[in-house]
């Protein structure tokens, strides 16, 4: 029927693959017999009539939720087809198109391709669109492409920031978790963390932070928290009022949004200039928490959230007193966590130790062993973090000469002929 001259053979017959092509097991026996060329053509025909065309765009796009047939129709040509027609009048063809597009940007085999041949301008116009279904669609795209290191700049270079930081007004949950996702994706990047927060985001994440869909909370504070990770974001979200609700959403229901959000104020933490207000909103106790976590995630943001905290003189006393000790030692000497998790407890543990009010504390703790026995730890940067810390608390002549007897001496000694 496509082969024919007539546009009702035409029109008709796309409708009818399209509609065999909602099953998967016809999706991939369509492409055997070869549908996908005369659907191209037809799509891609600038002298067809429209409504073919439309249905030709339905009928790839149902093709497309089989990733294993889109090798086939990348390499007949579909992209090209599917571009012609996103800037049709009609927004049921806009729509296809996003959802065509949506379904080969899941697969990150497509995403060079898609780039490549201009499929980034055709996704952002239609994320403007004015039809709920044809944003989220064109969203859920850039969401897909945005996962490609290689796109993430490339988004934000060919205008992708600004529909998706107004669809972060979005009431559609959907749509809210596309575009947060997508965001969490871009500020992945170095080079997008300022470009992102610069284009007004973090009011509005800010907002999502505190939804009551989780996937929608954790993406939001995950994209938060990736921006924070620059100094200059970190006092943006202190002065857009994120501190207090991030501080709120660390204690959800859900474990992986207190952790996200757990994770944003710990890097916040890393600006000393606003310790002064973590402190006032319970951020310290909340970290000590996250420490005693069963969540190997949760700990890891606990152990970053005490030790940028306890870089602060003032703050090192108050953090003993209210009990981080005794699980930053138990993380710090357990073999069951994460190096990375130990570094973090570790290097905690040398910055509370540089008050010597802390020092009569810890040793009661067991300090003393355990940082001796980290000190020959298999991770360098373990090493290294448990010789400074011994060097903290070896003020005196009592306490240096239990290092000495209990063989910390040596990893003191290496840390002081270090580079570093």
């Amino acid at each position: 029927a496509l082969s024919t001259p007539d546009p009702l053979c035409h029109r008709f017959g796309a409708l009818a693959l399209a509609n065999l092509a909602t099953n998967v097991t016809n999706q991939i026996k369509l492409v055997q017999e070869g549908a996908v060329r005369a659907l191209v053509d037809l799509a891609g025909g600038l002298d067809r009539e429209l409504e073919a065309r439309r249905y030709a765009v339905l009928a790839l796009a149902n093709l497309a939720a089989t990733t294993g047939n889109h090798p086939a129709m990348l390499d007949e040509g579909v992209l090209q087809s599917l571009f012609s027609l996103s800037n049709a009048a009609d927004e049921l063809s806009q729509y296809y198109v996003a959802y065509a597009l949506a379904n080969l940007a899941s697969n990150p085999a497509n995403h060079a391709v898609i780039v490549e041949e201009g499929g980034l301008q055709p996704l952002i116009a239609l994320s403007y669109s004015d039809d709920p279904e044809t944003h989220h669609q064109a969203v859920a795209a850039l969401r897909g492409l945005s996962v490609s290191d290689a796109n993430k700049m490339k988004i934000v270079q060919e205008g992708g920031l600004e529909p998706l930081v107004m669809l972060l007004r979005s009431t559609d949950v959907e749509t809210q978790r596309e575009v947060c996702a997508a965001l969490g994706n871009l500020t992945l990047s170095d080079e997008n963390k300022y470009e992102v927060a610069k284009a007004g985001a973090v009011p509005a994440l800010l907002g999502r932070a505190q939804s009551e869909d989780s996937e929608v909370a954790r993406q939001a504070c995950a994209a938060i928290a990736n921006m924070a990770e620059m100094p200059e974001n970190q006092l943006r979200v202190s002065e857009d009022a994120g501190i207090r609700p991030l501080i709120a959403v660390m204690r959800s229901p859900y474990v992986e949004v207190q952790r996200e959000a757990g994770r944003a104020v710990a890097n916040v933490a890393a600006h000393h200039d606003l310790h002064e207000e973590l402190t006032a909103e319970g951020a310290p106790q909340l970290f000590i928490s996250f420490l005693l976590s069963p969540d190997t995630g949760s700990q890891r943001v606990g152990a970053l959230g005490v030790h940028n905290l306890a870089t602060d003189p003032a703050l090192r006393e108050p953090l003993v007193d209210m009990g981080c000790l005794e699980p930053l030692m138990s993380l710090a000497r357990s073999e069951e966590v994460e190096d990375e998790i130990q570094r973090f407890a570790v290097l905690a543990l040398a910055n509370v130790g540089a008050a010597p009010h802390n020092h009569a504390a810890m040793i009661d703790e067991g300090a003393l062993p355990l940082l001796i026995s980290l000190a020959s730890h298999p991770d360098e940067e373990v090493r290294q973090y448990a010789a400074f810390a011994l060097v903290k608390i070896g003020n005196n002549a009592e306490v240096r000469r239990r290092i000495t007897e209990e063989g910390g001496l040596e990893p003191v000694l290496y840390l002081a002929r270090t580079d570093d």
